[in-house]
């Protein structure tokens, strides 16, 4: 394969220079999809929106819970964002993606701390 088929399937790695090379002052490109694309292919793409649908199938089994609506409108906010400005390397965001996929945890420790009830 050649170094641009290689490029596009596994990306060419954190702090490219294909986009940034004539402006000096741009550190990331400001789309969180093309980031992931550049940074890690169309594998890192592909992996991540595994990640976002596994963990969007765990919160929508807890849609009735307001801790659940909480992470999951913050998770959308921050993808919206993610399109004019790249969140990717933001701690926030993957703090809420950790939480989005322990949604199942929390829920039953809050039960079990009888924080919420049992019964919705």
């Amino acid at each position: 394969m050649n170094r641009d088929s290689d490029s596009l399937i596994f990306g060419i790695g954190r702090g490219n220079r294909i986009i940034s090379s004539s402006f000096n002052t741009i550190d990331e490109e400001h789309n969180l999809i093309l980031q992931i694309l550049l940074d890690s292919g169309l594998i890192g793409v592909g992996l991540f929106s595994l990640l976002l649908i596994m963990i969007g199938f765990k919160i929508k089994k807890y849609k009735d819970y307001t801790i659940s609506k909480i992470i999951s409108i913050s998770i959308f906010s921050y993808l919206i964002v993610g399109l004019m400005e790249s969140v990717f390397y933001k701690r926030e965001f993957w703090i809420l993606l950790v939480l989005g996929y322990g949604i199942d945890k929390i829920i039953h420790k809050l039960k079990r701390d009888k924080v919420i009830n049992v019964q919705r």
